[in-house]
């Protein structure tokens, strides 16, 4: 809007000057009335271009709390069905309608309020023109006052045309404002490839990690969240992190992709600093499978492989080891109309496509809301698989399936990652209880190390008191 506003607003400025200096060279004692009345239109203006950017800018701050609530309520659709509670939601649109109104009403009645005060400065200019005008009438042609009386009609629109588009244009500068804000006085993250220290096509090979005297803090006003770190991970060591909410199980976990900057300390990957190396080449070297899946708009396929890295038949192998590929065969074929949607070498094939090659297309829906929370998750671990990669991190991947599915998959990240190293954050405390080792934290240390064998012999161990609380012994 702004290219446009600027637009109108140097036409309208240059008629208000255009008719100023005609009114001024054909009547020259208009001078005497139009230099006071300039004055006035400049501290009418200014007086109301203050007071129509502040409502501006409220009213954009009042528009986003409107869309974020509309764009969460859409997401969550199912969810507010299922609780019966969209009086609610729709009372609180209607809320947020009202409160944005009425920046946009007081907006409207600042530009009323202007018009209705240039008008009449306007309309002075004009009474003054025609007064000369019959006064010099024996002097001036009547053409040339009928030209400029014609031209002094058209006065009081470009005034306000002209004021107002102005205070428009400055009013919605408030979104630069807010863009150079977030581009200019918000830290950026690292560079994402650091030529002279990127590390080998095959880092990390061994999946080694060394943590050293790791702190870290969100912001620099806040508490310490990791306090301290020390520990020693083994290449293919498979690793659990268990405590209880707020410890920092999730913090350490994140650590490994700088998310967020360490405060101090080191993490040392297969003796790498992550700290030297571009985050491209750090996060595309490590998998992890979060705790809340993120599924995108587009097919099974491309969720699955978005830069088109494998063949149909490796994708298919990764969702049946997942125990997905049965589901998207039975419960997600293409209809005949999304069949349009099928890559031309699939259509034009002479001989039928395999069925499961089809199945990879089934589309998914926006963030995923055609798949339980489960189904998302399984597609999450399907993707890890495709990546083999030597270092995983699991954060609470199985907490949405029940526990003989979460057995199942146990037992099949044991399988397909034997030689990996991995690091898995754990609520269930039965997911890790084969694992190589236990960390145990509470108030951003760790405060216990070792197999779950030993730390379940010891009377005083927390993780045994965990485990008495969750009935597993």
């Amino acid at each position: 809007m702004l290219s446009e506003s600027c637009r109108i607003y140097f036409h309208s400025l240059a008629n208000v000057i255009g008719t100023s200096l005609l009114i001024s060279v054909v009547f020259l004692w208009s001078l005497v009335v139009l230099i006071p009345l300039l004055i006035t239109y400049y501290y009418t203006a200014l007086y109301f271009r203050v007071t129509y950017r502040e409502l501006k800018r409220l009213d954009s701050i009042l528009r986003s709390h409107l869309y974020a609530h509309f764009s969460e309520t859409l997401c969550g659709l199912s969810t507010i069905r299922a609780y019966n509670v969209q009086d609610q939601f729709l009372r609180n649109n209607e809320n947020f309608m009202d409160q944005e109104n009425r920046a946009y009403f007081l907006m409207a009645a600042t530009i009323r309020w202007l018009c209705v005060r240039l008008g009449i400065i306007a309309s002075v200019l004009i009474y003054c023109a025609s007064l000369l005008s019959v006064i010099q009438r024996f002097e001036i042609e009547p053409a040339i006052i009928g030209f400029v009386l014609s031209h002094a009609m058209s006065l009081p629109d470009d005034v306000i045309r002209c004021v107002r588009l102005f205070a428009e244009v400055e009013a919605n500068m408030n979104s630069v404002e807010r863009l150079v804000h977030y581009s200019d006085n918000l830290e950026s993250e690292a560079a994402l490839i650091i030529p002279e220290n990127q590390p080998s096509l095959s880092w990390p090979a061994k999946g080694e990690i060394t943590i050293e005297n790791l702190t870290m803090q969100y912001g620099s006003e806040n508490p310490t969240v990791l306090k301290d770190i020390t520990v020693h991970i083994k290449a293919s060591e498979k690793v659990g992190i268990v405590g209880r909410t707020g410890c920092g199980k999730s913090t350490l976990a994140t650590s490994f992709f700088r998310f967020i900057e360490q405060t101090s300390g080191k993490v040392i990957i297969d003796g790498i600093d992550i700290t030297t190396i571009g985050l491209k080449d750090l996060r595309t070297k490590i998998t992890i499978i979060p705790q809340e899946p993120v599924l995108f708009n587009g097919t099974i396929r491309s969720n699955l492989d978005p830069f088109n890295e494998y063949d149909d038949a490796t994708l298919w192998n990764a969702l049946q080891t997942c125990l997905m590929a049965d589901k998207i065969d039975q419960d997600y074929c293409l209809e005949p109309d999304e069949k349009a949607l099928l890559p031309a070498n699939l259509l034009n094939n002479s001989s039928n496509p395999l069925q499961t090659e089809i199945n990879l297309y089934s589309l998914v829906k926006e963030c995923g809301i055609n798949f339980s929370h489960g189904q998302k998750q399984l597609i999450a671990l399907a993707r890890a698989l495709l990546r083999k990669s030597k270092l995983i991190i699991m954060d609470e991947a199985t907490a949405n399936l029940d526990h003989k599915t979460d057995q199942l998959i146990q037992n099949i990240i044991r399988e397909m990652f034997g030689k990996s190293t991995i690091i898995t954050i754990a609520h269930r405390l039965r997911t890790v209880i084969n694992y190589d080792r236990i960390l145990v934290m509470c108030d951003g240390r760790i405060v216990e190390d070792d197999s779950p064998y030993v730390l379940l012999q010891n009377p005083k161990s927390t993780f045994r008191e965990m485990c008495k609380s969750s009935n597993m012994i």
